[in-house]
């Protein structure tokens, strides 16, 4: 239990703002994670949720560029969010987000309600019906993502209530887009995997792999849209930003040595790069907001879903 939000898994984190008001105190987001059965366990994080419906808006993140994916379908309001062009722009519905080179400020919200399926990195191909690099930066339409299986799910789902009801279509109809296709190459998501939580150099990975580097640097973009050292340098920002959010005593300086980051002026300098902001000044712009990181240990199965 989180201090203030008792019906909140451990493994989410609201971040309080620094002086709580009682308005804050006395309405918080239930928010609930569940580990998908297998097979979808290897490709699918977790699905989640988030319910909210009050008089005073909830300030939403900043969804800072990382490595993954996440689906969104909304049965309140759906997300607004500010362009780089300082417009406000409303989201689709139900839309898949992918974002690697821009951050998205979410505009506070009062009626919230929806389900999300966070794909792991280098597996949402799985179930796309385009390439990656397509999806990136801008919230894609389910419809455009998935084609008229993506209509047909909404429509499903727009049309059951209850979490348990809608988690067991959801993973039904997941499991049913799981499918080896023409441009998802098994070795490239590996390879993901292995640059996003090692630290070894792509020609080691290359080695392992039994591939020249240039041969590895070119299947790896065909599939993820970004070169291996692209990708290695935003996960190295992605863990950092997660720790530093989730655990804001975190020391700084130390958090970004412990994910590889050589000193002080690489990590603020990489951090600006992406984000914009100074790691310092990320975590204190977000503590007054939700984040939607969470920590790993943080999954509960439920009843209607098929058990693990």
């Amino acid at each position: 239990m989180i201090w203030g939000y008792p019906d909140i898994p451990s493994g989410f984190c609201i971040l309080m703002p620094t002086v709580p008001n009682d308005r804050t105190a006395h309405a918080a987001p239930s928010m609930w994670s569940v580990r998908p059965a297998p097979p979808l366990d290897a490709y699918i994080d977790r699905i989640w949720g988030m319910s909210y419906h009050a008089q005073t808006p909830v300030a939403l993140p900043r969804i800072l560029p990382g490595t993954g994916a996440e689906m969104f379908v909304h049965f309140g309001q759906p997300f607004s969010a500010v362009t780089d062009t300082g417009a406000i722009d409303v989201l689709p519905r139900n839309h898949l987000l992918c974002v690697r080179n821009v951050c998205l400020d979410l505009l506070p919200s009062s009626n919230l309600d929806f389900i999300a399926v966070r794909f792991k990195s280098g597996c949402i191909l799985r179930f796309l019906d385009q390439s990656l690099g397509e999806c990136f930066d801008h919230p894609l339409s389910l419809d455009d993502a998935m084609g008229h299986a993506g209509t047909v799910l909404m429509d499903r789902l727009h049309g059951v209530s209850g979490r348990d009801r809608r988690v067991a279509l959801l993973e039904e109809w997941l499991k049913n887009r799981l499918q080896r296709r023409a441009w998802f190459d098994p070795r490239m998501a590996w390879a993901t995997r292995e640059l996003y939580y090692t630290s070894g150099g792509i020609q080691a990975l290359a080695d392992r792999m039994g591939l020249g580097r240039r041969q590895l640097e070119r299947r790896f973009k065909a599939q993820e849209g970004l070169s291996p050292v692209a990708f290695r340098q935003l996960a190295r920002f992605q863990r950092t930003a997660k720790t530093l959010l989730l655990d804001p005593m975190q020391p700084l300086i130390q958090t970004g040595l412990d994910f590889g980051f050589a000193d002080q002026a690489h990590m603020v300098r990489e951090f600006h790069a992406i984000a914009g902001r100074t790691p310092e000044r990320l975590r204190d712009e977000m503590r007054a907001r939700l984040t939607f990181y969470c920590r790993s240990s943080s999954h509960q199965r439920i009843a209607a879903s098929p058990t693990a």
